[in-house]
Parts: structure tokens; C-alpha cells; sequence
């Protein structure tokens, strides 16, 4: 990991091992909060577990690894995604569920709610339009792909908005041409 400040890059890096990072876990995909101070790891794999750390943007450190439980059977292309407020946190699960957890308890795996399932829509070229990518937009919404290349993206619409009142539309937004994901 390398600090980046006002002045550029720093060398050397300031971490060289990344030994919270389990070389059999893959893919693994990474997510921070936008107030800097979360980071989150998820990965395939059983148990169906992602893991949250506490994480300094000024300094980079890494601590406080959390385990926190998926209620699936395994953990399958789970994306992660914050809220705006950094408090929500999202995650898809095998293309099909959409979970939020409250980040801002004691206990975080107790907070889990299931926002969706997959509703079976199909897009263009007989392609489902499951759950999968997000990313927070600039208008403050989550918007989330499928994992293949339809013209549709889902939409949390108020992600700072607890359980369903986060407001999430499938198929939501139809873009001009077909995504790649």
C-alpha cells in the first residue's frame, strides 16, 4: 500500500505484505467507506463470511479484523458497496440476494437484513439481470450491474435509508447500449 498525499506517491510503501490478504481466497474484492474509515475484504469461498477492518486513509493501517457472517451456505461473487454516509453497508451474494448490514453497531452480522432476491427479469439476448457490481453515484444512489451484458442497471435510490427503505429498484435505469458489466 503506498500513501498518497498533496505531494504525490510516497516511497517506500507503507505496507510491503499484505498478510490479511489469504493468498487462497480469490477473487477477493475491496471496498472503503467514503468517510475513509472502513475497509472491507470480500472473497468466495465457505464459511459465507466477508471481513470488515477499521482503516486510517492518512496513515494506512490496517486493524480490527472483523468476521462478519453472509446467511448463505457460501460466499459467491459477493460485491461489496458503503452508503453515502458510510454507515450501510451492501453486498450481493451468488448474483441473486442483496444484503445490508448496519456498520455503526456493536454487533454487525445481527444487523444483516435481506434488501432483494433476483426477480428472474431477463434483458437483452434472453440475458438475466442479476445482482452484482455496485458503486456509489454521484447523485448519492447506488447503481448496480449484472454479471453479463444487459442494458440495465438496479438502483438503491436512499442507501442512508435503513432495511427496505433503501428503496431498491431492479432493473431500474435502461442505459442507451448494452453494458459489460
Amino acid at each position: 500500500l503506498y500513501l498518497i498525499d498533496t505531494s504525490g506517491i510516497q516511497y517506500p510503501p507503507i505496507i510491503r505484505h499484505a498478510s490479511w490478504i489469504d493468498p487462497g481466497s480469490y477473487p477477493a474484492i475491496f471496498c472503503f467507506s467514503p468517510d475513509g474509515k472502513k475497509m472491507v475484504r470480500s472473497a468466495d469461498g465457505t464459511p459465507a463470511i466477508f471481513r470488515i477492518y477499521d482503516f486510517n486513509r492518512c496513515t494506512g493501517e490496517i486493524s480490527n479484523p472483523t468476521d462478519i457472517v453472509i446467511p448463505d451456505d457460501e460466499a459467491y461473487v459477493s460485491w461489496p458497496c458503503f452508503s453515502p454516509n458510510s454507515r450501510y453497508l451492501y453486498l450481493t451474494n451468488k448474483v441473486t440476494r442483496l444484503y445490508q448490514y448496519d456498520t455503526w453497531v456493536p454487533n454487525i452480522s445481527a444487523s444483516v437484513q435481506l434488501i432483494d432476491v433476483y426477480d428472474g427479469f431477463i434483458g437483452d439476448f434472453n440475458a438475466s439481470t442479476t445482482l452484482f457490481t455496485m458503486t456509489l453515484g454521484p447523485d448519492q444512489r447506488i447503481y448496480m450491474s449484472a454479471n453479463n451484458g444487459v442494458r440495465y442497471l438496479h438502483t438503491i435510490h436512499r442507501p442512508d435509508e435503513p432495511g427496505k427503505d433503501c428503496d431498491f429498484r431492479q432493473h431500474d435505469f435502461e442505459m442507451p447500449a448494452l453494458s459489460l458489466f
